[in-house]
């Protein structure tokens, strides 16, 4: 397994240039520039929800992405963040197309093979794994 770990301020450009530095990171092991592109996706977001909800009037604080490459098998990221945490219940709701927000988690629910939310000890966890089979991958040099 081949593990990353990458954590910045909650901010609007740090978010995205730590998303930005994950997808770095996976183009030099992944092929599939399809699988990368959900990834892509899936990260900014979860950055941008930790932006948007996770730090709402209080101090802003940090983001931390994990990486775990299970080369031929998966890819499992989680984005974790120490704001105040949300109704988890909420994973499960489809927005309406009337709806203004609520679509980041729904989008990454559909991107990913697994998708988990948990909120507790002051923390919130946003885990999915992508399947990536052996041809998903790039040969070992």
């Amino acid at each position: 397994m081949i593990e990353m770990v990458l954590q910045a301020g909650a901010g609007v450009v740090p978010g995205r240039k730590l998303a930005r530095a994950a997808v770095c990171f996976l183009n030099e092991f992944l092929a599939d520039e399809n699988l990368v592109h959900d990834l892509d996706l899936a990260l900014t977001e979860a950055c941008a929800n930790v932006v948007r909800h996770a730090y709402a009037g209080r101090e802003i604080g940090d983001v931390r992405i994990r990486l775990a490459l299970s080369p031929g098998v998966e890819v499992r990221l989680e984005v974790t963040d120490w704001g105040v945490g949300f109704d988890t219940r909420r994973c499960d709701a489809k927005p309406a197309p009337s709806d203004e927000g609520g679509r980041g988690l729904f989008i990454i629910k559909n991107l990913a093979d697994e998708m988990h939310v948990s909120c507790g000890g002051g923390k919130t966890v946003v885990s999915l794994v992508k399947k990536a089979g052996p041809t998903a991958w790039k040969p070992c040099e």
